[in-house]
């Protein structure tokens, strides 16, 4: 595991300083500020949020996100703080997955203090895994003779299925564990799959050379449609 390309980070954030002020916030989320950054896979996520979405006020970020992109990192979230304190009803899991683990790098908290209701929170994730399962299933047709295909969409979206795994246990009431390993397979007790199938492509999710077998692909499926199935059925109260 790397730290995260800080240098950047740091470049970006002194930019926007001189093009906003004071008047943003600035949030690090997911593997990076979760501890687990690989170098040349992870994406360095940045949520901005900003007293107004007006033109004139996104045009102050194009200069100070120039070198930014240039560099090959992903654009920062941009919302205002007014649509991220209403945001929590249709954007649950990424307000839960803030609230376990996120950074501040300017400007006022804006995470900790928001609630996700769990019927909304097991309606996303019963959305986002179905979503997981078709693109599975289109991919495995598609992509049947091409073992490089195989191995890259299912390493590809590894880690979106470990952050789907650590709302899973949000929902079942467990405590969210902070190794990859421990969060898939404590998913894997509550719903009933094999851990191994997941963590097979998990562990491999750096490895460019790595090459799924036809076998592990339909494990790592057959994991997911039993996810998807456990959460269906899931019945949750409304308030975490």
């Amino acid at each position: 595991m790397a730290d995260i390309r800080r240098p950047t980070l740091d470049a970006l954030l002194a930019e926007l300083d001189r093009a906003l002020g004071t008047s943003y916030a600035a949030v690090l989320f997911g593997s990076a500020a979760r501890g687990d950054f690989v170098e040349g896979t992870s994406d360095v996520n940045v949520l901005l949020l900003l007293d107004d979405g007006t033109p004139a006020t996104l045009a102050k970020l194009t200069e100070p996100l120039r070198a930014w992109y240039e560099a090959g990192e992903l654009a920062p979230l941009v919302m205002t703080r007014a649509e991220w304190a209403r945001a929590a009803d249709v954007f649950p899991i990424e307000v839960v997955d803030l609230q376990d683990a996120h950074r501040l790098l300017r400007g006022d908290d804006p995470v900790s203090s928001l609630k996700a209701n769990m019927v909304h929170l097991r309606l996303a994730l019963e959305a986002d895994l179905r979503g997981k399962l078709l693109r599975l299933r289109r991919g495995y047709v598609a992509l049947h003779h091409d073992a490089v295909a195989m191995s890259r969409l299912l390493a590809g979206g590894s880690s979106q299925l470990v952050l789907l795994f650590r709302v899973l246990h949000r929902l079942a009431g467990r405590p969210v564990p902070g190794p990859r390993e421990d969060v898939v397979r404590g998913a894997a007790a509550i719903a009933g799959f094999d851990a191994e199938a997941v963590l097979t492509v998990d562990r491999h999710r750096a490895t460019a050379k790595w090459r799924a077998t036809r076998a592990e692909y339909e494990a790592y499926l057959g994991a997911v449609e039993t996810a998807v199935r456990f959460v269906d059925h899931l019945h949750v109260g409304a308030h975490a």
